[in-house]
């Protein structure tokens, strides 16, 4: 905080020193400072809506089948103290905002069009790193299948009933039903349970980069998997029995509350 003020008198006792340049740097600090702040604050506005609901459930399945309210109790105090100090660092900055904007004024210059230019520049810079990341995170799973289902790669020394139970129809797929967790690349001991809340009954799993659970919603051979980054953004739909990521099936509008 002190730094931040010092910052703030800088700004205010050189107003009229101040080039245009070094003044629209800064502005466009403010503004970035802006978005970034409003991104943390949903983020912990959604944490804290999880926690909250955890804390004060009463279902008997979830007080007794899991240990999720243990550890988000702690959490709230700390979640609190966070939401308090993006409010206080929100009023730093909008202050800095309201003086930086003064400076335009007095100089015949929109800071509304300055604001609407630098903020598109900003949205466009965020969706190009998005979309590099998430063609790194799918390029890391297109190709990529696990040791395990119908597809593995058998050794010519397998034996005849490995071979014949590789072939076999599954269950769930003859049953026309959702697969359960062991009827998938799930039960490989390469993917490791979670304590992220269950996603609409299904459990979230954890190898490598990248999180996975079951999509209760298809059943047959129309199931899959949900496959989503660490921080539960959506990359795409994944093989039940390989979890080899299937092209195109990203949807932006999913995401994975962590």
């Amino acid at each position: 905080m002190p730094d931040i003020t010092k910052a703030i008198a800088a700004w205010n006792n050189n107003l009229n020193n101040m080039p245009h340049e070094i003044a629209m740097g800064l502005y466009k600090s403010h503004l970035l400072q802006e978005d970034l702040l409003r991104d943390v604050r949903q983020t912990t506005d959604e944490l804290f809506s999880v926690a909250n609901y955890y804390q004060y459930c009463t279902n008997v399945y979830i007080q007794k089948g899991t240990n999720i309210i243990t550890i988000f109790e702690p959490l709230m105090p700390e979640v609190d103290k966070i939401k308090r100090l993006i409010t206080q660092e929100e009023g730093v900055n909008r202050n800095s905002i309201t003086t930086a904007e003064q400076y335009f004024i007095t100089r015949n210059m929109s800071p509304m069009s300055l604001k609407n230019e630098a903020k598109k520049n900003f949205e466009t810079k965020k969706r190009v790193l998005e979309n590099q990341l998430l063609k790194k995170s799918q390029t890391q799973l297109v190709g990529t299948s696990f040791p395990s289902g119908p597809n593995k790669n058998n050794k010519k020394n397998d034996d005849d009933e490995s071979e014949k139970d590789l072939k076999k129809t599954p269950d769930f797929i003859t049953e026309n039903r959702v697969p359960i967790d062991k009827e998938t690349i799930l039960h490989d001991s390469s993917f490791q349970k979670t304590n992220i809340p269950k996603v609409k009954g299904a459990t979230v799993y954890s190898k490598g980069d990248f999180l996975y659970h079951r999509d209760t919603f298809h059943r047959g051979k129309g199931a899959h998997l949900e496959v989503y980054t660490q921080q539960g953004k959506h990359l795409g739909e994944a093989d039940i029995f390989t979890g080899k990521l299937i092209p195109d099936t990203l949807d932006k509008t999913k995401r994975l509350i962590i």
